[in-house]
């Protein structure tokens, strides 16, 4: 996998080798040798979709996913981390102080690989499309990590990227290092469940009718938007200088120009469900709703909101909303869909946690980085390709010090892979 593949990193037979090895893991795998290859596997087709994505290329990837019937997979496989991370980690934890953060880090790291590889993929509403019913487990999964965004304290600043890469850090015991590793993951990851949310709203037409309702009656998924409008938890205040985070690291907000991403994201996501027959009709504006919505008129005088090109028409919606002239709902029979996937791995594995924990405690506590040198060393070469250094610095304003490792993100190391510990 050198750079001469006219940026790819996986060649068609690769892609064909990787997408029929790919099988969905146990919770009881998280850890293994088995996990860990998919693990490598899976982030070589997030960076080749990335590629793909970016060059205009045809986008090889995400048309195997769907081809291969492996879309479900990726899901399922991202919300069995997410399971562990919940229900698995603290258990192990309970057990005794990890010897090293890098075993419990690369878990996360991958919940975060696979979010990333969907964010990519979505974009396409006809892979939205391939998720039929799975859809609602996505939606889901996109909430509960917005609604972590919406109740972290932004007093103890979980995405402090200068502090985990300051030196200060090496100072940290590994449980600190990884819970800041874990809080800044799992801020990132939640941006990117507001692009995927996007995503979604965009085709509830072609999706099961669960999808919306879930969306609307069972999330009030426009409130949680409006909140996310209101706080803005990609800027934050730091000794009296305003920033914003560019999805790299937090800058002065004055270096960043026009609209933020993300921001642009929720309000995409919020006029669809708003404007589109399939969810606002579902949808009832009561005295709470009305006031909540009325309250955007005040950042929408803000001039970077009107960069796009539907706010207008969204504000004048708004302005009918206070005069009273905006019809009401009319619901109709509501269907109620299960999120299948959630809801079978939790009644599958609900009596195992304690027994998994204690089986994995020896995985997790102990320093067995070896276990994962194969593969990393597999990931330090996909990141090494010519066209993959230059996605990255293409994607990242400020060039990253190219001496922090690609793996663990750390300048200097401690604690993480061999190679970058090494150098």
């Amino acid at each position: 996998m050198d750079g001469s593949m006219d940026g790819h990193i996986i060649s068609d037979m690769e892609l064909d080798h990787i997408l029929r090895a790919l099988k969905p893991s146990d919770l009881e795998d998280i850890g293994g040798k088995a996990w860990i290859q998919q693990m490598s596997m899976l982030e070589e087709l997030n960076v080749q979709a990335a590629l793909e994505a970016r060059d205009g290329l045809e986008e090889r990837v995400r048309d195997s996913l769907v081809e291969h019937d492996k879309l479900g997979l990726v899901v399922r496989d991202m919300i069995l981390v997410e399971i562990w991370r919940e229900e698995i980690m603290p258990r192990i934890l309970r057990q005794g102080q990890p010897e090293s953060s890098f075993q419990l880090y690369m878990v996360l790291f991958n919940e975060a690989n696979l979010c990333n590889l969907l964010e990519t993929i979505l974009f396409h509403g006809s892979t939205c499309q391939s998720l039929d019913e799975r859809a609602i487990d996505l939606a889901d999964y996109c909430m509960r990590q917005i609604h972590w965004l919406l109740s972290r304290d932004p007093n103890q600043e979980p995405s402090d990227l200068g502090r985990l890469h300051s030196n200060e850090a090496k100072l940290d015991t590994p449980l600190v290092e990884l819970e800041r590793h874990n809080n800044v993951i799992r801020f990132q990851v939640g941006l990117k469940c507001l692009t995927i949310l996007r995503y979604l709203t965009e085709n509830l037409e072609d999706l099961p009718l669960g999808v919306s309702t879930r969306m609307v009656i069972t999330h009030d998924v426009p409130m949680s938007l409006v909140s996310i409008l209101e706080e803005e938890p990609w800027t934050r205040e730091r000794s009296g200088c305003e920033e914003t985070f560019d999805g790299h690291q937090w800058r002065p907000k004055d270096e960043i120009q026009g609209i933020h991403k993300t921001e642009a994201q929720a309000w995409l996501a919020l006029f669809n469900l708003l404007s589109r027959p399939n969810t606002n009709q579902k949808y009832e504006i009561h005295d709470y709703r009305k006031a909540a919505l009325l309250r955007l008129l005040g950042i929408l005088s803000r001039p970077t909101p009107m960069e796009l090109p539907f706010i207008e028409s969204f504000r004048k919606w708004l302005l009918q909303l206070q005069l009273g002239s905006v019809p009401s709902a009319k619901p109709g029979l509501l269907i109620e869909s299960v999120a299948e996937i959630k809801e079978g791995l939790m009644n599958r594995y609900r009596d195992k946690f304690d027994s998994i924990a204690s089986d994995q405690s020896h995985i997790f506590l102990k320093n067995n980085q070896e276990l994962f040198d194969v593969e990393i060393t597999k990931l330090i070469h996909t990141f090494e390709n010519t066209a993959v250094q230059k996605l990255l610095k293409d994607d990242d304003p400020t060039h990253m010090d190219k001496k922090a490792c690609v793996v663990c993100q750390s300048t200097p190391a401690k604690n993480r892979c061999s190679r970058c510990h090494s150098e």
